[in-house]
Protein backbone atom coordinates (compact mmCIF):
# COMPACT_ATOMS: atom_id res chain seq x y z
CA UNK A 1 0.00 0.00 0.00
CA UNK A 2 1.14 3.60 -0.96
CA UNK A 3 1.82 5.69 1.83
CA UNK A 4 1.30 9.31 1.60
CA UNK A 5 2.01 12.47 3.66
CA UNK A 6 -1.32 14.35 4.86
CA UNK A 7 -0.59 17.02 2.69
CA UNK A 8 -0.47 14.73 -0.61
CA UNK A 9 -4.24 13.36 0.65
CA UNK A 10 -5.51 16.32 1.40
CA UNK A 11 -4.15 17.64 -2.13
CA UNK A 12 -5.27 14.38 -3.74
CA UNK A 13 -8.66 14.64 -2.27
CA UNK A 14 -9.43 18.19 -3.16
CA UNK A 15 -8.13 17.81 -6.75
CA UNK A 16 -10.50 14.56 -7.24
CA UNK A 17 -13.51 16.79 -5.74
CA UNK A 18 -12.61 19.32 -7.03
CA UNK A 19 -12.69 17.69 -10.93
CA UNK A 20 -15.73 15.18 -10.14
CA UNK A 21 -17.74 18.72 -9.57
CA UNK A 22 -16.23 20.19 -12.88
CA UNK A 23 -17.38 16.72 -14.52
CA UNK A 24 -20.76 17.07 -12.79
CA UNK A 25 -21.10 20.59 -14.20
CA UNK A 26 -20.18 19.83 -17.73
CA UNK A 27 -23.32 16.94 -17.77
CA UNK A 28 -25.62 19.73 -15.78
CA UNK A 29 -24.33 22.51 -18.18
CA UNK A 30 -24.55 20.33 -21.70
CA UNK A 31 -28.33 18.64 -20.46
CA UNK A 32 -29.29 22.43 -19.34
CA UNK A 33 -28.65 24.22 -22.04
CA UNK A 34 -29.30 21.92 -24.40
CA UNK A 35 -32.98 21.83 -22.68
CA UNK A 36 -33.25 25.36 -22.67
CA UNK A 37 -31.92 26.02 -26.48
CA UNK A 38 -34.54 23.62 -27.48
CA UNK A 39 -37.30 25.29 -25.54
CA UNK A 40 -36.60 28.66 -26.27
CA UNK A 41 -36.29 27.59 -30.42
CA UNK A 42 -39.52 25.69 -29.91
CA UNK A 43 -41.00 28.82 -28.77
CA UNK A 44 -39.63 30.86 -31.19
CA UNK A 45 -40.54 28.84 -34.56
CA UNK A 46 -44.28 28.64 -33.10
CA UNK A 47 -44.88 32.48 -32.70
CA UNK A 48 -43.10 33.39 -35.82
CA UNK A 49 -44.86 30.80 -37.82
CA UNK A 50 -48.16 31.84 -36.30
CA UNK A 51 -47.66 35.19 -36.87
CA UNK A 52 -46.12 34.75 -40.46
CA UNK A 53 -49.86 32.47 -41.17
CA UNK A 54 -51.91 35.45 -39.92
CA UNK A 55 -50.00 37.69 -42.68
CA UNK A 56 -51.37 35.15 -45.43
CA UNK A 57 -55.13 35.33 -47.29
CA UNK A 58 -56.32 32.91 -49.34
CA UNK A 59 -58.03 34.63 -52.44
CA UNK A 60 -59.96 32.72 -55.22
CA UNK A 61 -57.03 32.93 -57.85
CA UNK A 62 -54.58 32.12 -54.55
CA UNK A 63 -52.61 32.95 -51.71
CA UNK A 64 -51.57 37.03 -50.84
CA UNK A 65 -48.82 37.81 -48.85
CA UNK A 66 -49.18 40.98 -46.42
CA UNK A 67 -45.20 40.10 -46.68
CA UNK A 68 -42.82 40.43 -49.43
CA UNK A 69 -42.29 36.94 -50.88
CA UNK A 70 -38.89 37.68 -50.40
CA UNK A 71 -38.83 37.31 -46.64
CA UNK A 72 -40.39 33.84 -46.51
CA UNK A 73 -36.81 32.97 -48.57
CA UNK A 74 -34.88 34.13 -45.38
CA UNK A 75 -34.57 33.61 -41.82
CA UNK A 76 -36.75 35.75 -39.56
CA UNK A 77 -35.10 35.22 -36.18
CA UNK A 78 -33.55 31.92 -37.60
CA UNK A 79 -36.32 30.55 -38.36
CA UNK A 80 -36.98 29.65 -42.13
CA UNK A 81 -40.68 30.20 -43.53
CA UNK A 82 -42.39 28.00 -46.20
CA UNK A 83 -45.98 27.96 -48.01
CA UNK A 84 -46.99 24.70 -49.35
CA UNK A 85 -49.67 24.16 -51.89
CA UNK A 86 -50.56 20.20 -50.69
CA UNK A 87 -47.48 18.81 -51.18
CA UNK A 88 -45.77 21.55 -53.17
CA UNK A 89 -43.35 24.07 -52.15
CA UNK A 90 -45.18 27.55 -53.48
CA UNK A 91 -42.93 29.89 -51.65
CA UNK A 92 -40.15 29.91 -49.77
CA UNK A 93 -36.60 28.33 -50.63
CA UNK A 94 -36.00 24.72 -48.62
CA UNK A 95 -32.91 23.85 -47.29
CA UNK A 96 -31.11 20.80 -49.28
CA UNK A 97 -30.89 19.05 -46.19
CA UNK A 98 -34.27 19.35 -45.51
CA UNK A 99 -37.13 16.28 -46.33
CA UNK A 100 -39.56 18.33 -47.95
CA UNK A 101 -42.34 15.67 -48.30
CA UNK A 102 -42.30 14.96 -44.25
CA UNK A 103 -46.22 14.84 -43.66
CA UNK A 104 -47.72 17.80 -41.98
CA UNK A 105 -48.43 17.78 -37.96
CA UNK A 106 -50.58 20.88 -36.52
CA UNK A 107 -50.22 20.15 -32.86
CA UNK A 108 -46.70 20.81 -31.97
CA UNK A 109 -43.20 21.95 -33.09
CA UNK A 110 -41.32 17.70 -34.29
CA UNK A 111 -37.77 17.63 -34.28
CA UNK A 112 -36.05 15.60 -37.44
CA UNK A 113 -33.11 14.09 -37.20
CA UNK A 114 -30.59 12.83 -39.55
CA UNK A 115 -26.80 12.05 -39.77
CA UNK A 116 -26.04 15.09 -41.39
CA UNK A 117 -28.79 17.40 -39.71
CA UNK A 118 -31.38 18.43 -37.14
CA UNK A 119 -34.04 20.62 -37.69
CA UNK A 120 -37.43 21.67 -35.99
CA UNK A 121 -40.28 22.42 -38.32
CA UNK A 122 -44.07 23.34 -37.52
CA UNK A 123 -46.61 23.65 -39.58
CA UNK A 124 -50.11 25.96 -39.37
CA UNK A 125 -53.28 25.25 -41.64
CA UNK A 126 -53.86 28.12 -43.74
CA UNK A 127 -56.74 25.93 -45.49
CA UNK A 128 -57.42 22.39 -47.28
CA UNK A 129 -54.36 23.31 -49.47
CA UNK A 130 -52.48 25.57 -47.77
CA UNK A 131 -49.69 25.24 -45.04
CA UNK A 132 -47.31 27.26 -43.48
CA UNK A 133 -44.43 25.35 -42.14
CA UNK A 134 -41.33 27.27 -40.15
CA UNK A 135 -38.03 25.49 -39.81
CA UNK A 136 -35.43 25.95 -37.49
CA UNK A 137 -32.14 24.67 -37.36
CA UNK A 138 -31.08 22.29 -34.43
CA UNK A 139 -27.41 22.12 -35.82
CA UNK A 140 -27.13 25.65 -34.72
CA UNK A 141 -27.77 24.89 -31.18
CA UNK A 142 -25.45 22.16 -31.28
CA UNK A 143 -22.87 23.78 -32.19
CA UNK A 144 -23.18 26.79 -29.35
CA UNK A 145 -23.61 23.88 -27.01
CA UNK A 146 -20.33 22.60 -28.30
CA UNK A 147 -18.54 26.25 -28.14
CA UNK A 148 -19.61 26.45 -24.69
CA UNK A 149 -17.83 22.91 -23.91
CA UNK A 150 -15.17 23.21 -25.49
CA UNK A 151 -14.26 26.49 -23.79
CA UNK A 152 -15.06 24.63 -20.41
CA UNK A 153 -12.81 22.19 -21.57
CA UNK A 154 -9.83 24.50 -22.11
CA UNK A 155 -10.69 26.61 -18.74
CA UNK A 156 -11.07 23.10 -16.58
CA UNK A 157 -7.60 22.36 -16.43
CA UNK A 158 -6.69 25.90 -15.73
CA UNK A 159 -9.19 26.17 -12.98
CA UNK A 160 -8.02 23.02 -11.31
CA UNK A 161 -4.10 23.61 -11.74
CA UNK A 162 -4.63 27.03 -10.01
CA UNK A 163 -7.10 25.66 -7.64
CA UNK A 164 -3.88 22.70 -6.66
CA UNK A 165 -2.07 25.42 -6.42
CA UNK A 166 -3.52 27.12 -4.30
CA UNK A 167 -4.54 24.57 -2.10
CA UNK A 168 -1.37 23.63 -1.84
CA UNK A 169 0.07 26.99 -0.88
CA UNK A 170 -2.64 27.05 1.91
CA UNK A 171 -1.87 23.58 2.86
CA UNK A 172 1.64 24.10 2.94
CA UNK A 173 1.28 27.33 5.04
CA UNK A 174 -0.63 26.14 7.43
CA UNK A 175 0.89 22.95 7.84
CA UNK A 176 5.06 24.18 8.68
CA UNK A 177 3.68 24.17 12.18
CA UNK A 178 3.69 20.53 11.68
CA UNK A 179 6.78 20.24 9.95
CA UNK A 180 8.95 22.67 12.53
CA UNK A 181 7.36 20.19 15.49
CA UNK A 182 8.45 16.90 13.28
CA UNK A 183 12.09 18.48 12.32
CA UNK A 184 12.18 19.19 16.62
CA UNK A 185 11.56 15.65 17.38
CA UNK A 186 13.73 14.34 15.46
CA UNK A 187 16.68 16.67 16.21
CA UNK A 188 16.41 16.19 20.07
CA UNK A 189 15.72 11.94 18.98
CA UNK A 190 19.41 12.21 17.00
CA UNK A 191 21.24 14.85 20.01
CA UNK A 192 19.28 13.78 22.83
CA UNK A 193 19.27 17.58 23.66
CA UNK A 194 16.08 18.28 25.33
CA UNK A 195 16.40 22.11 25.63
CA UNK A 196 15.49 22.72 21.71
CA UNK A 197 12.33 23.82 21.25
CA UNK A 198 9.57 23.80 18.60
CA UNK A 199 10.02 27.18 16.55
CA UNK A 200 8.68 29.58 13.56
CA UNK A 201 4.59 29.75 14.33
CA UNK A 202 3.10 32.19 12.89
CA UNK A 203 -0.45 32.28 14.47
CA UNK A 204 -0.27 31.24 18.02
CA UNK A 205 -3.90 31.14 18.69
CA UNK A 206 -4.58 28.49 16.24
CA UNK A 207 -4.42 24.78 16.63
CA UNK A 208 -1.19 23.92 15.73
CA UNK A 209 0.23 26.84 17.36
CA UNK A 210 -1.51 25.94 20.98
CA UNK A 211 -0.24 22.11 20.14
CA UNK A 212 3.15 23.67 19.69
CA UNK A 213 2.66 25.90 23.36
CA UNK A 214 1.84 22.23 24.92
CA UNK A 215 4.29 20.25 23.42
CA UNK A 216 6.99 23.21 24.15
CA UNK A 217 5.48 23.00 27.79
CA UNK A 218 5.59 19.42 27.97
CA UNK A 219 9.85 19.97 26.51
CA UNK A 220 10.13 22.15 29.82
CA UNK A 221 9.57 19.65 31.74
CA UNK A 222 10.92 16.77 30.61
CA UNK A 223 13.93 18.90 30.32
CA UNK A 224 13.69 20.17 34.36
CA UNK A 225 12.98 16.40 35.31
CA UNK A 226 16.09 15.49 32.95
CA UNK A 227 18.48 17.80 34.59
CA UNK A 228 16.70 16.93 38.47
CA UNK A 229 17.91 13.34 37.33
CA UNK A 230 21.54 13.83 36.52
CA UNK A 231 21.79 16.68 39.23
CA UNK A 232 20.12 13.71 41.77
CA UNK A 233 22.74 11.22 40.56
CA UNK A 234 25.51 13.40 40.48
CA UNK A 235 24.98 14.66 43.67
CA UNK A 236 24.27 11.52 45.28
CA UNK A 237 26.97 9.86 43.92
CA UNK A 238 29.88 12.50 44.90
CA UNK A 239 28.20 12.58 48.38
CA UNK A 240 29.11 8.72 48.86
CA UNK A 241 32.21 9.26 47.85
CA UNK A 242 33.86 10.90 51.20
CA UNK A 243 31.94 8.31 53.42
CA UNK A 244 33.16 5.55 51.41
CA UNK A 245 36.19 6.85 51.31
CA UNK A 246 36.48 7.32 55.08
CA UNK A 247 35.35 4.13 55.82
CA UNK A 248 38.11 2.92 53.23
CA UNK A 249 40.66 4.66 54.85
CA UNK A 250 39.50 3.48 58.47
CA UNK A 251 39.16 -0.41 57.35
CA UNK A 252 42.59 -0.51 55.44
CA UNK A 253 44.14 0.75 59.25
CA UNK A 254 42.41 -2.04 61.08
CA UNK A 255 43.27 -4.52 58.51
CA UNK A 256 46.87 -3.61 59.41
CA UNK A 257 46.15 -3.03 63.14
CA UNK A 258 44.21 -6.87 62.60
CA UNK A 259 47.62 -8.46 60.98
CA UNK A 260 47.29 -12.35 61.04
CA UNK A 261 44.07 -11.97 63.21
CA UNK A 262 41.40 -14.35 62.08
CA UNK A 263 39.30 -11.60 62.07
CA UNK A 264 41.28 -9.93 58.83
CA UNK A 265 39.24 -12.07 56.54
CA UNK A 266 36.47 -10.97 57.55
CA UNK A 267 37.69 -7.39 57.13
CA UNK A 268 39.31 -8.07 53.90
CA UNK A 269 35.59 -9.29 52.56
CA UNK A 270 34.32 -5.90 53.15
CA UNK A 271 37.32 -4.25 52.12
CA UNK A 272 36.31 -6.08 48.52
CA UNK A 273 32.88 -5.30 48.67
CA UNK A 274 33.90 -1.58 50.02
CA UNK A 275 36.34 -1.44 46.45
CA UNK A 276 33.28 -2.43 44.70
CA UNK A 277 30.87 -0.14 45.03
CA UNK A 278 33.33 2.28 44.78
CA UNK A 279 33.88 1.40 41.46
CA UNK A 280 30.08 1.51 40.66
CA UNK A 281 29.84 5.45 41.88
CA UNK A 282 32.66 6.27 40.13
CA UNK A 283 30.97 4.88 37.19
CA UNK A 284 27.84 6.13 38.22
CA UNK A 285 29.56 9.60 38.00
CA UNK A 286 31.11 9.10 34.74
CA UNK A 287 28.18 7.90 33.30
CA UNK A 288 25.97 11.27 34.64
CA UNK A 289 29.04 13.92 33.24
CA UNK A 290 29.16 11.82 30.43
CA UNK A 291 26.17 12.96 28.74
CA UNK A 292 26.66 16.17 27.46
CA UNK A 293 28.75 16.44 24.64
CA UNK A 294 29.66 19.62 22.75
CA UNK A 295 31.15 20.22 18.94
CA UNK A 296 34.69 21.52 21.10
CA UNK A 297 34.38 17.42 21.95
CA UNK A 298 34.70 16.06 18.52
CA UNK A 299 37.26 15.35 16.11
CA UNK A 300 38.16 13.51 12.82
CA UNK A 301 38.85 10.13 13.88
CA UNK A 302 40.33 6.95 12.53
CA UNK A 303 38.34 4.01 14.23
CA UNK A 304 40.33 1.15 12.59
CA UNK A 305 43.27 2.70 14.48
CA UNK A 306 41.23 3.30 17.03
CA UNK A 307 40.07 -0.27 17.40
CA UNK A 308 43.18 -1.83 16.65
CA UNK A 309 44.92 0.32 19.62
CA UNK A 310 42.33 -0.46 21.98
CA UNK A 311 42.61 -4.17 21.19
CA UNK A 312 46.77 -4.66 21.35
CA UNK A 313 46.13 -2.98 24.68
CA UNK A 314 44.16 -5.73 25.81
CA UNK A 315 46.63 -8.74 24.54
CA UNK A 316 47.39 -10.20 27.62
CA UNK A 317 43.75 -10.55 28.81
CA UNK A 318 43.14 -12.42 25.16
CA UNK A 319 46.49 -14.43 25.91
CA UNK A 320 44.95 -15.92 28.73
CA UNK A 321 42.32 -17.46 26.79
CA UNK A 322 43.85 -17.96 23.76
CA UNK A 323 41.54 -15.66 22.28
CA UNK A 324 42.19 -14.95 18.58
CA UNK A 325 41.70 -11.10 17.74
CA UNK A 326 41.18 -9.43 14.43
CA UNK A 327 40.66 -6.26 13.25
CA UNK A 328 39.66 -5.97 9.43
CA UNK A 329 41.06 -3.17 7.73
CA UNK A 330 38.91 -1.66 5.35
CA UNK A 331 39.50 -0.40 1.55
CA UNK A 332 38.39 2.62 2.92
CA UNK A 333 39.70 5.27 5.90
CA UNK A 334 36.37 4.98 8.60
CA UNK A 335 36.59 8.58 9.51
CA UNK A 336 33.78 10.10 11.71
CA UNK A 337 33.59 13.56 13.92
CA UNK A 338 33.73 11.56 17.40
CA UNK A 339 35.43 12.08 20.88
CA UNK A 340 38.40 10.21 21.22
CA UNK A 341 38.14 9.64 24.88
CA UNK A 342 34.76 8.04 24.55
CA UNK A 343 35.48 6.29 21.46
CA UNK A 344 38.42 4.37 23.41
CA UNK A 345 36.07 3.60 26.14
CA UNK A 346 33.46 2.07 23.63
CA UNK A 347 35.78 -0.50 22.00
CA UNK A 348 37.38 -1.16 25.90
CA UNK A 349 34.34 -2.21 26.72
CA UNK A 350 33.06 -4.22 23.81
CA UNK A 351 36.33 -5.88 23.38
CA UNK A 352 36.68 -6.86 27.61
CA UNK A 353 32.77 -7.62 26.92
CA UNK A 354 33.97 -10.20 24.20
CA UNK A 355 36.89 -11.49 26.51
CA UNK A 356 34.91 -11.92 29.23
CA UNK A 357 32.07 -13.91 27.83
CA UNK A 358 34.23 -15.93 24.88
CA UNK A 359 35.49 -19.46 25.03
CA UNK A 360 38.94 -20.86 25.26
CA UNK A 361 40.45 -20.80 21.75
CA UNK A 362 37.46 -18.17 20.69
CA UNK A 363 37.96 -15.54 18.17
CA UNK A 364 37.08 -11.80 18.13
CA UNK A 365 36.80 -9.85 14.98
CA UNK A 366 35.71 -6.40 14.49
CA UNK A 367 34.97 -5.33 10.45
CA UNK A 368 33.90 -2.07 9.11
CA UNK A 369 31.46 -1.36 5.64
CA UNK A 370 29.90 1.71 5.24
CA UNK A 371 27.09 3.04 2.86
CA UNK A 372 26.60 6.81 1.49
CA UNK A 373 25.32 8.21 4.98
CA UNK A 374 26.74 5.86 7.55
CA UNK A 375 29.62 4.03 8.96
CA UNK A 376 29.09 0.48 10.11
CA UNK A 377 31.05 -1.27 12.17
CA UNK A 378 30.65 -4.94 13.83
CA UNK A 379 32.20 -6.88 16.60
CA UNK A 380 31.91 -10.35 16.60
CA UNK A 381 32.69 -12.77 19.15
CA UNK A 382 32.22 -16.68 19.46
CA UNK A 383 31.49 -16.64 23.41
CA UNK A 384 28.58 -18.16 25.09
CA UNK A 385 26.19 -16.22 23.42
CA UNK A 386 22.89 -14.34 24.94
CA UNK A 387 19.40 -15.58 25.31
CA UNK A 388 16.75 -14.10 22.90
CA UNK A 389 14.70 -13.28 26.19
CA UNK A 390 17.67 -10.59 27.11
CA UNK A 391 18.51 -9.13 23.94
CA UNK A 392 16.24 -6.02 24.58
CA UNK A 393 17.74 -5.27 27.81
CA UNK A 394 21.07 -6.14 28.03
CA UNK A 395 21.92 -1.98 27.52
CA UNK A 396 20.05 -1.05 30.46
CA UNK A 397 22.46 -0.19 33.47
CA UNK A 398 23.16 -2.92 35.97
CA UNK A 399 21.09 -5.67 33.76
CA UNK A 400 21.77 -8.98 34.68
CA UNK A 401 21.35 -11.38 32.09
CA UNK A 402 21.84 -14.69 33.96
CA UNK A 403 24.05 -16.72 36.42
CA UNK A 404 25.47 -18.30 34.33
CA UNK A 405 27.05 -15.58 32.08
CA UNK A 406 26.85 -13.21 35.32
CA UNK A 407 29.56 -15.17 37.65
CA UNK A 408 32.42 -15.40 35.15
CA UNK A 409 33.00 -11.68 36.17
CA UNK A 410 31.97 -9.58 38.86
CA UNK A 411 30.43 -6.74 36.24
CA UNK A 412 28.34 -4.49 37.75
CA UNK A 413 26.14 -4.71 33.99
CA UNK A 414 27.35 -0.57 33.34
CA UNK A 415 29.53 -1.66 29.99
CA UNK A 416 27.38 -1.76 27.30
CA UNK A 417 25.08 0.87 28.81
CA UNK A 418 28.02 3.34 28.38
CA UNK A 419 28.79 2.02 24.89
CA UNK A 420 25.00 2.72 24.11
CA UNK A 421 25.60 6.32 26.02
CA UNK A 422 28.60 6.70 23.57
CA UNK A 423 26.97 5.99 20.33
CA UNK A 424 23.65 7.96 21.08
CA UNK A 425 25.84 11.00 21.61
CA UNK A 426 27.64 10.93 18.41
CA UNK A 427 23.81 10.45 17.05
CA UNK A 428 24.61 6.80 16.23
CA UNK A 429 22.93 3.24 16.63
CA UNK A 430 23.63 -0.11 18.46
CA UNK A 431 21.83 -3.75 18.68
CA UNK A 432 22.79 -6.91 18.99
CA UNK A 433 22.42 -10.59 17.45
CA UNK A 434 23.54 -13.64 19.28
CA UNK A 435 22.88 -16.90 19.48
CA UNK A 436 23.22 -18.72 22.58
CA UNK A 437 26.41 -21.22 22.57
CA UNK A 438 27.22 -19.87 19.11
CA UNK A 439 28.36 -16.23 20.01
CA UNK A 440 27.55 -12.64 19.77
CA UNK A 441 27.62 -9.68 16.99
CA UNK A 442 27.62 -5.95 17.94
CA UNK A 443 26.08 -3.81 15.25
CA UNK A 444 27.14 0.14 15.68
CA UNK A 445 26.43 2.87 12.95
CA UNK A 446 27.48 6.63 12.93
CA UNK A 447 26.63 9.36 10.36
CA UNK A 448 29.59 10.16 8.28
Amino acid sequence: MIKRSIKAKILLFYTVFFGILIALNFIFIISLSEHAFINEATQKIVEITQHAAYNVHIEDDGISLELDEDDFGFYDDGVLLLIYDQNTIIYGNAPALFDTSLPFTFTAPIREQSEQSDWLYYDVSLSDRYVVRGLYSITNIDRSVTQVMNMLFILSPILIAFSLVGGYLIIRKNFKPLKSIYQTAQDIEQSKDFTKRVEGVTNPKDEFGELTKMINQMLDQIEISINREKSFSSNVSHELRTPLAVMRAQLEHTIEKTNKSPIQTDLNVLMQQLLHLESIITQLLELARMRVLTKEDLEPLDLYDTALYVGESMFHMMKKKDIAFTVVKPNFDPIISANQVMMVRLFTNLIQNAIKYNVTKGTIEISFSKDQKQLKIDVKDSGIGIEETHLNHVFNPFYQVDASRFNVDKSIGLGLSFVKEIVLLHQGSVHVESTKGIGTTFHLSFPI
